[in-house]
């Protein structure tokens, strides 16, 4: 469950355009709540949404490959991670590869 201060690094779903990647990394300002009234049309599809900060939009996706399905080539993510929820990632390299990507130049 998130929790306040968490960080959340927000990746785009491939789809059919296969321009999905590494987008966004959030704070969470408090912890996820139960969702009511959320504003999109699925809200169905949710059980929790929680507040937000954002640390740093990079603007356009940073892709990459999940060859057979397992573990990312660029970053190291778990294709699993992207498709059930939240996960707390606790590879340090992992959790370094990602945070590179939002460090200012």
């Amino acid at each position: 469950m998130v929790q306040a201060g968490d960080v959340v690094f927000v990746w785009f779903a491939n789809g059919p355009s296969r321009d999905g990647g590494l987008r966004a990394k959030v704070r969470a300002s408090a912890a996820a709540g139960v969702a009511r009234n959320a504003p999109w049309p699925d809200a169905d599809r949710y059980s929790h949404t929680f507040p937000m900060e954002v640390v740093r939009d990079l603007g356009t996706c940073l892709p990459d490959r999940f060859p057979g399905n397992r573990a990312s080539e660029v970053f190291g993510v778990e294709n699993i991670w992207l498709n059930w929820g939240f996960w707390h990632i606790e590879e340090e390299a992992v959790v370094e590869s990602l945070e590179r990507c939002f460090l200012i130049p």
